[in-house]
């Protein structure tokens, strides 16, 4: 199961069910975005942005998926 939306024709976001979700922004200004997701409800870290410690935890920007959705700034 996979999900796809477009904001526009710069922005993207696609989801694999519960496995992983990616929201890109091709344009000059970041875009505010609700998506839908399969994702079970929790905290995820972009981990595109974020750096991997040496014990295998990742620091840096988060969202939070509750009741199939999440909120998030795609920076350009």
């Amino acid at each position: 199961n996979s999900q796809w939306t477009h904001e526009g024709n710069n922005a993207i976001a696609f989801g694999r069910g519960d496995r992983g979700f990616i929201a890109l922004n091709n344009s000059d200004e970041a875009i505010s975005v609700t998506l839908a997701t399969q994702l079970p409800d929790g905290e995820y870290v972009n981990v595109y942005a974020a750096t991997q410690s040496d014990d295998g935890t990742w620091d840096g920007p988060a969202v939070t998926v509750a009741d199939g959705q999440f909120s998030a700034e795609l920076e350009p």
